[in-house]
């Protein structure tokens, strides 16, 4: 899967069978570290959330091209539209509520949404980039 510099995309993936594929904190820990290593050099994180049985992440490609080794289950969407980037952070972050994990989109510990309420200083997200593409309520 060829990412382009300069674009935003949302990279999702989901279990098989809409199984589990983080069955304790140290497996989304694990994953959380595997985005810094693979993901941070080449792309500014605009929002992710790890849920139990899928992940999303909306990034920004800063590098020429990002090649995301991959099997059929992970997908990738460009997006192109001038609302979309509102719409993707949006949803990213309300998925913990719409599956009844949480509350609040801030209760769920593997999303980004705490470091935009400034619960949480978080090393993933570029906010600062953030900012030029979603209104940050």
């Amino acid at each position: 899967m060829q990412l382009e510099k300069g674009y935003i995309y949302h990279i999702y993936n989901q279990g098989n069978n809409q199984r589990k594929i983080f069955y304790k904190r140290e497996n989304y820990l694990f994953f959380s570290e595997k985005i810094k290593t693979y993901i941070l050099p080449y792309a500014d994180i605009l929002a992710w959330c790890l849920m139990p049985n899928h992940f999303h992440l909306m990034v920004l490609v800063k590098e020429e091209e990002l090649s995301l080794e991959s099997d059929k289950m992970t997908q990738s969407h460009l997006i192109t539209e001038k609302q979309y980037p509102q719409v993707c952070f949006n949803y990213i972050h309300q998925n913990p509520v719409k599956a009844n994990l949480v509350k609040n989109e801030t209760d769920w510990e593997f999303s980004s949404a705490k470091n935009y309420a400034n619960l949480k200083e978080g090393k993933l997200v570029n906010k600062e980039v953030a900012f030029e593409y979603i209104d940050i309520k």
